[in-house]
């Protein structure tokens, strides 16, 4: 009976420190809504040149995939012709890594994020680090991840 109690008290104690958000009562949420992505270029180191795009690209997109635990994605590439530049887009869920596969040496990049609440279905990414480092990726003016590779 006592053993009944504490558990009931603990379920209790959980279900009241978690905030609630009203206004969201009866929104359903479809995946599409719930699986944040993220825009990205791997750049030259200094300066920023697109080393998938454009004059400079040196690594093939169909060398890059985001894993997920086990799940491989492809990685999305979004191209601008007005401003000859282009993006790519990765969904991030779980554990994440970047896999790069340049000159058949294979880079793997441990992908740490962190979220903000954009609306009832959806979050956003507010930050991105790679790896073991403290600092956050820089972003560029138009909010694109700047992932440094040095060849």
């Amino acid at each position: 009976m006592l053993r009944l109690f504490f558990c009931s008290l603990i379920a209790a104690t959980l279900l009241a420190s978690c905030k609630h958000n009203k206004a969201c009562d009866g929104v359903l949420c479809s995946d599409e809504y719930i699986i944040p992505t993220f825009n990205f270029k791997l750049v030259e180191p200094g300066t920023d040149h697109d080393l998938v795009y454009g004059p400079y690209a040196k690594i093939s997109l169909d060398s890059i995939k985001i894993k997920n635990a086990d799940t491989s994605l492809p990685v999305k590439q979004v191209i601008d012709t007005v401003s000859r530049s282009a993006i790519m887009v990765g969904r991030l869920y779980g554990p994440t890594t970047l896999s790069t596969t340049i000159q058949g040496k294979v880079y793997v990049d441990k992908i740490i994020y962190q979220m903000k609440s954009v609306d009832c279905c959806r979050s956003a990414v507010s930050g991105i680090q790679l790896n073991d480092s403290p600092v956050s990726l820089t972003q560029d003016s138009k909010g694109t991840y700047l992932i440094p590779y040095a060849l």
